[in-house]
């Protein structure tokens, strides 16, 4: 059921797509936190969506350069 409710909702899209300018301050942003993290911070911004992840470094390192474009598993689940 949990499964089934994720799944469906996810769209696969190449961060080829992102445009540059969008890339880059995603890039910026995550620069000093973790820089593997770019393609999803710049996927969430390209898409105008929410990043759902765990990781509590990422989630605090752009929370403090006011980036909190996030989503909560527990909000995911209330949908």
């Amino acid at each position: 059921m949990v499964i089934k409710l994720v799944t469906e909702k996810i769209r696969l899209i190449s961060v080829e797509l992102v445009p540059l300018k969008l890339y880059s301050h995603a890039e910026s942003l995550t620069k000093g936190i973790d820089i593997d993290d770019t393609e999803f911070v710049a996927l969430a911004m390209f898409i105008n969506g929410k990043l759902w992840t765990g990781d509590k470094k990422l989630f605090n390192g752009l929370s403090k350069k006011h980036w909190n474009e996030f989503i909560t598993t527990e909000e995911l689940l209330s949908f």
